[in-house]
């Protein structure tokens, strides 16, 4: 991304290149670069349930595979949060850079708060050319109200 070149042609009369005309003038190019995702959901400071872990981007022309990261929030207190493994857990790195090649992603989460992911797009595969990273966006992993339905109470998680 971002590299200059030149490029120039002539016209030959045979296929061998036997009768062929000057080069022409050389023109230029620079190839370009390609942004992070900008339509996400959950949206910044949106909700992401324990029914439904999958983030989403809208795909970005050229780009052929997506980077993500994903971080549990130190500043904010989790929300309803009783894990204790949950509560160490605050500050850290839950996704490291992971390559996916489309969204939408699911996710593994197992504790309720706060939390910050990024994403850039890649060029290639393997994530060797890419986009700077997204802003920091902010989704809260909440545990949706139990319904109204009568017959057992609920207990643990939706996803348990």
């Amino acid at each position: 991304m971002l590299t200059d070149y030149l490029w120039r042609a002539k016209t030959c009369a045979w296929k061998e290149g036997n009768t062929c005309g000057d080069w022409s003038e050389a023109k230029s190019f620079k190839t370009f670069k390609l942004p992070p995702p900008t339509t996400t959901s959950p949206q910044n400071n949106g909700d992401l349930s324990t029914s439904d872990r999958y983030l989403s981007w809208d795909a970005v022309p050229g780009a052929k595979s997506y980077q993500y990261t994903v971080d549990y929030d130190l500043n904010n207190p989790p929300l309803e949060e009783k894990m204790a493994a949950c509560i160490t857990l605050r500050g850290t790195k839950i996704i490291f850079p992971k390559i996916v090649s489309s969204p939408p992603v699911a996710i593994n989460l197992d504790c309720l708060g706060n939390y910050h992911w990024s994403i850039k797009s890649c060029l290639d595969q393997n994530c060797q050319e890419t986009s700077d990273w997204s802003n920091s966006l902010a989704f809260v992993f909440i545990q949706p109200a139990p319904s109204a339905e009568k017959g057992l109470v609920p207990c643990g998680r939706v996803s348990d």
